[in-house]
């Protein structure tokens, strides 16, 4: 519904006149009551009204008409307008390549692999305006995001590593035609998915003497604490673990055997950047999920004491970067011992696209500074290669 209010002036109407309103797609409002939908009325003196254009894509005027005393009967046009109105309409459901859509508006989700990162294609059905014509653009967002510029009926999504749920919500857009004089807009009502992973949760300060082993439905096993110490764990083969000591991870002996998939990293959780990435469906076939293998175990691996053997002076490190996630400049650290022949930094986008190279001849304890401008927004993998041999790499997010 549009509402507008509308008076006559420029013209001297004497107290007393009766003026004939005609509305065509709308309603005639007076004194707060409708009075004509569609058609004509008399009103003393009713030199002011509202009027409530229809909820339709079609064309509406609004004429009037006056006996002036002594002379001629007074016409005018005050309005002719483009009604481009789909108020309260809304996507009636989701779609998901690929995926199993659970639940009803406006609860809808799709489970992903906790694991990993991909990309999934979203689509909805057509919005229709009240007289059958198709909506034919859609006002698409991630989080809390500023939405993307418009798309149509459908999206791809990428998600990462560390979103264990983010929302996609699509509003349809109302198409102005400039080409009439004042356009009556209104858009239509947003509604939302979740992109959901299966993560099993366990805040806890000491991982000791346990075997974790693969969960029947494929979750993820997430342990976070701002310090955590972990001794005699076994992790069997298909198990994936996700171990966040905000501040430190102290492993004193740890069996990772081949096939499981283990994530040990330090950094407080963040809720100010949303890292997934959204953008209007290409007409190629989108691309299918792209598990990530930075931490795939491939052969049994023992960690002893393995946050001493991080800080031995001879060997080369990585340092997080500083800020992350960062809007303008970012510090990442490095030591690369003397002995070392060359270095550099490689940067790789989520999808494994090579975004950047750095060439590193300061070695010894050494920094370099990124700054936002240099990279589209998002979450890249920046890796430390000393003399062919990749050292570490770590995962920095770029802001909007």
């Amino acid at each position: 519904m549009v509402l507008q209010h509308y008076y006559i002036s420029g013209l001297s109407v004497p107290y007393g006149t009766d003026i004939i309103w005609t509305v065509t797609n709308g309603t005639i409002i007076s004194g707060g009551i409708e009075v004509v939908h569609n058609g004509s009325i008399s009103l003393r003196d009713g030199i002011d009204i509202d009027v409530k254009w229809d909820d339709i894509y079609a064309n509406g005027s609004l004429t009037f008409t006056y006996q002036r005393e002594g002379s001629a009967s007074v016409d005018g046009s005050i309005d002719k307008v483009r009604i481009i109105s789909i108020a309260g309409q809304s996507v009636s459901n989701f779609t998901v390549v690929g995926h199993t859509v659970k639940g009803n508006d406006p609860d809808w989700e799709v489970v992903v692999p906790a694991d990993g990162r991909g990309t999934l294609t979203i689509k909805i059905p057509q919005v229709l305006y009240k007289d059958d014509t198709p909506v034919t653009e859609y006002s698409w967002r991630v989080g809390n995001d500023t939405p993307i510029p418009p798309c149509g009926l459908s999206v791809d999504v990428d998600y990462y590593q560390s979103d264990s749920e983010i929302s996609v919500c699509v509003t349809p857009i109302s198409k102005c035609n400039s080409e009439v004089h004042g356009g009556a807009l209104v858009n239509g009502k947003e509604k939302c998915i979740k992109i959901k992973k299966n993560v099993i949760l366990h805040d806890v300060p000491v991982i000791k003497d346990t075997t974790i082993s693969k969960h029947s439905d494929g979750y993820l096993h997430k342990y976070t604490n701002p310090i955590i110490e972990v001794e005699g764990v076994v992790i069997n083969s298909g198990a994936v673990v996700d171990i966040n000591g905000y501040n430190k991870v102290h492993i004193s002996s740890m069996h990772a055997k081949a096939g499981s998939r283990v994530h040990i990293y330090n950094g407080w959780p963040t809720t100010s950047v949303n890292i997934a990435q959204i953008r209007c469906s290409s007409t190629t076939t989108s691309r299918s999920l792209m598990e990530s293998d930075d931490f795939e175990i491939s052969e049994e691996y023992f960690f002893v004491d393995a946050e001493a053997a991080t800080v031995e002076e001879d060997q080369a490190r990585l340092y997080q970067n500083t800020p992350n996630p960062f809007t303008g400049e970012t510090v990442i650290g490095y030591y690369i011992p003397d002995t070392a022949h060359s270095a550099y930094l490689r940067f790789m986008t989520a999808a494994g696209v090579v975004a950047k190279a750095i060439s590193l001849s300061t070695f010894g304890e050494g920094e370099v500074s990124i700054s936002a401008n240099e990279l589209s927004a998002g979450v890249y993998f920046y890796t430390l290669v000393v003399d062919g041999q990749i050292v570490n790499s770590r995962q920095m997010v770029v802001g909007n």
